[in-house]
């Protein structure tokens, strides 16, 4: 078995193409190798890059990924380890863009933490018999009950509309903190609570670093993306985070690009 990775849209983007060119460049390119080769089994990703970035897949991309996907009979992928059960508003990403994976993947937020993580398929994918692969902390009764008690939660509450109030507000927040640093901060990128801040590296070439070090200072704990060639910040507050600590986190952010900024004139 052989891992590819292809290039992604915001890599290209970065180097002067215009997101919808990169998409197409990149779906041309996948088209081609699917046409070409008899070998490849599936596509794998993540629709919101959490880790990298917070870059986000567009509908249009995702849509016509699945199309291609079908048509040359590979099947696709979604890794949805950060995003399903709520953060995007939704239960899965898959709900969100409005399109449907033969196999998702599942964890973090599946069980609020605990130890879990699950897969859901196709039933023409299920061809792997009981007892034939087995795992130490496969099913534990302690997480497996914190899973079902985690779905009930999100489906019997409010919690996905509240979800999206808490994501308009963080845009909001983060629009105007983008307006006042223009200078810093070269693009917000927001997908329900999954926000991330990308800065110029023009100024300094490691800002990034220097707020997300003193954000950590001031009680604010960021992500650094690990991309390594568009330096963002990301964002991923709990799905109950309340109006009050989104606005007191976003303060605290305000602050730690000033003093960042300060700190390096």
């Amino acid at each position: 078995m052989m891992i590819m990775y292809e290039d992604n849209p915001f890599m290209l983007k970065s180097k002067g193409h215009s997101l919808e060119s990169s998409e197409n460049q990149v779906l041309k390119q996948l088209q081609l190798m699917f046409r070409e080769r008899n070998d490849i089994a599936a596509v794998i990703i993540e629709p919101v890059m959490v880790n990298a970035g917070g870059f986000i897949f567009s509908k249009r991309f995702l849509k016509e990924l699945r199309n291609i996907c079908s048509k040359y009979n590979v099947s696709l992928i979604f890794d949805e380890i950060q995003t399903a059960f709520g953060w995007l508003g939704t239960f899965f990403a898959s709900d969100f863009f409005g399109v449907t994976p033969d196999i998702v993947t599942l964890g973090k937020g599946l069980s609020s933490g605990f130890p879990l993580a699950a897969i859901i398929m196709k039933e023409e994918y299920d061809v792997i018999n009981y007892g034939e692969d087995e795992y130490t902390y496969g099913g534990h009764p302690i997480s497996c009950a914190v899973a079902l008690e985690t779905i009930r939660f999100l489906e019997n509450s409010n919690i996905f509309s509240e979800v999206m109030e808490r994501s308009n507000l963080l845009k909001k927040l983060l629009l105007e903190m983008a307006k006042t640093n223009k200078e810093y901060i070269k693009e917000v990128r927001i997908c329900g609570l999954i926000a991330s801040l990308e800065f110029y590296q023009n100024k300094h070439k490691d800002f990034a670093n220097y707020v997300y070090k003193t954000a950590l200072y001031n009680g604010l704990v960021l992500r650094k993306s690990s991309n390594g060639f568009r330096p963002s910040l990301v964002l991923k507050p709990p799905l109950i985070v309340s109006i009050t600590e989104t606005e007191r986190a976003m303060d605290l952010l305000s602050e730690s690009i000033h003093e960042a900024a300060e700190a390096l004139r």
